[in-house]
């Protein structure tokens, strides 16, 4: 934009000195000096107008993106001057005597210029565009008045309608300087608020990555507390009854040793369990992408100690696409807690021949399935220590849990967990 407007002050600046200098200078009428000087005048005046309507459009296009629909107007009036210089060439005498040509080559130009004037008209509640508005109404009416006094009045005039140009000049050229005047301020004051915008949002950043930062600390918080729960709820209630049965055996050891090695046992299946519990909790706590950390592996490790040291025919069907996507430490630790209960339940009591375990992930949503072709049972009327265990995990982690049961068929042990 400044661009064309600097282009536009030195063609104007050249024009006027150019009209100055033949009225004022050894150019007599009619001779081939006053000729060639009156064609240079046109062709400055011609350029003048097509660097004011590029200055024009271009601060248009600055303002708003939209008036690129004035484009086409815009390189008629380039083809037009261009087609007016031709003229020009080949036939300078035609233009310089004819007054027709004049006149409508000025209808052109105004026209132009009208549909440009209409368009900063109709935003005149754009402060830029009000001195733009000034700018070119000065222009239209000293023109104006330019084009009578050189059309009614060229006998008697001096200057041909010049002084009218000049006093259009200096008021639309005031109106420009006023409105970059304005541009600046405003774009300087866009600047500061831009920055001021900026400094909000490091601000709300901030506080956003602090919130963050406070959830996550709760989150962590709460899975400590539930891991400490835990710890107190399984591993403290099997240390005491360990505490317990230690006891008894050493009374026993002398007297009966027989119920003291029964007992002995006892303390070693739980201290087992105790240690498996243990390594759950640990486990759970340390998700990795090491192959030996994943839930898949955990689980088919597990699945294999079990169900391999038995007769049973198993199959273990895992999406390993849960060690990506299940990251929370409960859910890790519960889903593989769930799945070694259904699974020691079906070793325990199905006298099954074949146990499939299935484990995916679909629509955000874990799906757990552990079917034996065993004896089955009666779901309603059995309510053992292993079951009540995995409703409780899978409501921990507002799942659904069912069991399908019958002679026939076996037991089948259905889970369903959103993956947060």
């Amino acid at each position: 934009m400044y661009t064309y407007y600097s282009l536009y002050v030195l063609i104007l600046l050249l024009f006027i000195i150019a009209v100055y200098i033949k009225n004022t200078g050894d150019f007599p009428f009619p001779s081939h000096k006053r000729a060639m000087m009156q064609l240079l005048i046109e062709a400055l005046q011609m350029l003048s107008t097509l660097s004011f309507c590029a200055f024009i459009y271009q601060a248009m296009l600055l303002q708003d993106i939209k008036y690129m629909k004035l484009q086409k107007l815009y390189q008629f009036y380039i083809n037009f001057t261009i087609f007016y210089f031709l003229i020009m060439l080949l036939f300078p005498d035609f233009v310089r005597k004819s007054i027709p040509l004049f006149v409508v080559s000025r209808i052109i130009i105004y026209l132009i210029s009208i549909v440009f004037y209409y368009h900063i008209a109709k935003n005149l509640h754009i402060v830029f565009f009000r001195y733009l508005f000034f700018a070119i109404t000065a222009l239209f009416v000293t023109g104006i008045l330019a084009i009578i006094d050189s059309t009614v009045y060229q006998e008697t005039s001096v200057y041909t309608g010049f002084q009218y140009l000049c006093y259009g000049y200096l008021l639309e050229n005031i109106c420009f300087i006023a409105a970059f005047i304005y541009k600046y301020f405003k774009i300087d004051n866009e600047i500061d608020e831009v920055a001021r915008q900026h400094e909000i949002q490091l601000f709300n950043n901030k506080i956003e990555m602090q919130q963050q930062l406070f959830q996550q600390q709760l989150v962590l918080e709460q899975q400590r507390n539930k891991i400490t729960a835990d710890l107190h709820d399984e591993i403290g209630s099997s240390l005491s009854s360990l505490q317990i049965n230690s006891a008894i055996a050493n009374r026993l050891i002398k007297d009966n040793p027989n119920e003291a090695q029964r007992v002995l046992g006892k303390i070693e299946d739980q201290s087992q369990s105790i240690a498996e519990k243990i390594g759950d909790i640990i486990w759970s706590m340390k998700p990795g992408k090491e192959e030996f950390m994943t839930i898949s592996t955990r689980i088919k490790n597990f699945a294999n100690d079990i169900l391999g040291a038995t007769t049973i025919d198993y199959e273990i069907k895992i999406d390993t696409a849960i060690d990506e996507q299940i990251k929370d430490i409960m859910t890790r630790k519960n889903v593989v807690l769930i799945t070694k209960e259904a699974i020691n339940n079906a070793v325990k009591y199905s006298q099954a021949s074949a146990v499939v375990v299935t484990f995916s992930i679909e629509q955000n949503t874990i799906f757990l399935e552990v079917k034996d072709n065993g004896l089955g049972f009666d779901a309603t009327q059995i309510k053992g220590n292993g079951i009540a265990n995995m409703q409780k995990r899978v409501t921990e982690l507002k799942g659904s849990f069912n069991i399908f049961s019958n002679a026939s068929t076996g037991t089948t042990i259905s889970v369903s967990i959103p993956c947060n």
